[in-house]
């Protein structure tokens, strides 16, 4: 960990941007994909939204309501203490 503390933030920088800039060419070298995997790969995104979006209509009225009682409370329990002290 010292040693990272000791590198000046000139040299932090130019190794993140080295690193970001390496990252960035592999897709370049990678090969088309064949339609068989694109095919895959678009069903397995597609079952997974739609699990994605089932579960969150499922949890967000849920949700929903909690949050609602818990700021509610909050919120009443600031008001009379408003009114309380005035």
């Amino acid at each position: 960990m010292k040693f990272i503390e000791n590198v000046s933030r000139k040299a932090k920088m130019f190794v993140l941007s080295t690193c970001v800039m390496a990252m960035m060419a592999i897709p370049a070298f990678a090969e088309e994909s064949t339609p068989d995997v694109q095919s895959a790969l678009t069903t397995a995104f597609n079952g997974v939204k739609a699990s994605v979006t089932s579960t969150v209509l499922t949890a967000l009225p849920i949700a929903l309501g909690i949050f609602a009682m818990v700021f509610g409370i909050k919120y009443a329990i600031r008001f009379f203490k408003k009114i309380a002290n005035a």
